[in-house]
């Protein structure tokens, strides 16, 4: 009988998706009456190594898998239950600055571990279907789909309300986009977006980037754009409150749920999403999201948002249009949303992950 269920990362961070969806998981599978920690290579958490020295033959293991690691070479001639979590990899070709030659090669060799993975996994849960169906052909069961783990609601309680107040001094519409700035999540065409809207949909809009930037390359290739489109950029919003595209640092969770409350529609032309936490996040801030379509970005968003493919911008900016300033479709999108949303709580999400530990662990 399995006694001890510890889960397995790369990097820890209990800050990010997937790190605060392990500790949800860690506190969860403890309810469930299982031993479990954290373990990782990198981060705040106890290293790979204390873990190997403590399993015995009631433990099972639960992998992360996100990027490449060492962890599947090491965990996969241990005889124990293995599971594993699939978050997706980004594909490399996205990345191809010189300083961002090392994220391109762990993208790379993890997307080649994916066949091992999945044949060595006794389970799998993917927070997509999307993802589901990259693991598919290599595992022995079909895998679940579990969406992503958050407490959504907790950061909606945790407003900052005075942190978006000067953007109201603007009298602009603000767009939103929550989400590390990255090549694949192609900002550069957030921007694009921007300047033909205040072109023509509305001169009183302005964009709003809220993450961290990927590479200095791309920080560079961001600025750039600007300046040659001739928008003014940033970063403080108290004093740059009138800046077409804002991008603010060392933003907290509090003041990050100012902005969802502040803006007046999400928007995303990423093209690469694995799951895509902020789209759920909006819509629980009753955000109308317009999103290119593309990867797992059209089943997470469900009927909850506008989809657009953002190589024909006449349509797309019709379509922020409508969204910005057409009551009707703005209430029936939001609507939408509220149904969508719920069944992407985080109550569903631990009832599914609940049945998915019974599942695949033997309980006798």
């Amino acid at each position: 009988m399995i006694d001890s269920v510890h889960q397995l990362l790369p990097n820890f961070n209990k800050h990010d998706a997937i790190g605060n969806e392990a500790v949800i998981m860690r506190n969860l599978l403890r309810e469930m009456g299982y031993h479990s920690e954290i373990y990782a290579e990198l981060g705040n958490a106890s290293r790979i190594e204390s873990f190997l020295n403590s399993q015995n033959g009631r433990t099972a293991a639960l992998y992360h898998f996100s990027i490449a690691s060492s962890i599947p070479s090491v965990v996969a001639p241990l005889q124990m239950p293995k599971l594993v979590r699939y978050h997706n990899i980004t594909p490399h070709w996205f990345f191809t600055g010189e300083k961002e030659q090392a994220a391109k090669l762990a993208c790379r060799l993890g997307r080649r571990q994916i066949p091992m993975v999945g044949i060595v996994a006794d389970a799998v849960a993917a927070d997509s279907r999307y993802n589901a169906e990259e693991m598919s052909s290599y595992t022995a069961r079909e895998p679940t789909v579990i969406p992503i783990l958050r407490d959504y609601e907790r950061l909606v309680g945790d407003e900052d309300r005075d942190f978006a107040a000067p953007l109201k001094q603007s009298g602009k519409k603000a767009l939103l986009f929550i989400g590390r700035i990255a090549p694949n999540k192609c900002q550069h065409d957030l921007i694009q977006l921007l300047y033909l809207a205040k072109r023509f949909v509305s001169t009183d809009l302005q964009l709003i980037l809220v993450g961290s930037f990927f590479s200095e390359e791309f920080a560079a290739q961001v600025h750039q754009l600007c300046s040659h489109l001739g928008l003014s950029v940033g970063s403080n919003i108290s004093t740059d409150y009138e800046a077409d595209v804002l991008i603010p640092k060392h933003v907290s969770d509090a003041q990050i749920a100012a902005l969802y409350r502040h803006a007046s529609a999400f928007v995303s032309m990423s093209e690469h999403e694995g799951f895509g936490v902020p789209l759920v996040e909006a819509m629980h801030f009753d955000l109308p999201v317009l999103a290119h379509s593309a990867a797992a970005v059209p089943e997470t968003i469900g009927e909850g948002g506008i989809l657009v493919n953002k190589a024909d911008w006449p349509r797309t900016l019709a379509s922020l249009k409508a969204l910005l300033f057409d009551p009707t479709l703005r209430g029936d999108v939001i609507s939408a949303a509220q149904k969508r949303r719920s069944e992407l709580s985080l109550v569903t999400g631990t009832r599914l992950f609940r049945q998915w530990i019974l599942d695949s662990l033997p309980q006798t």
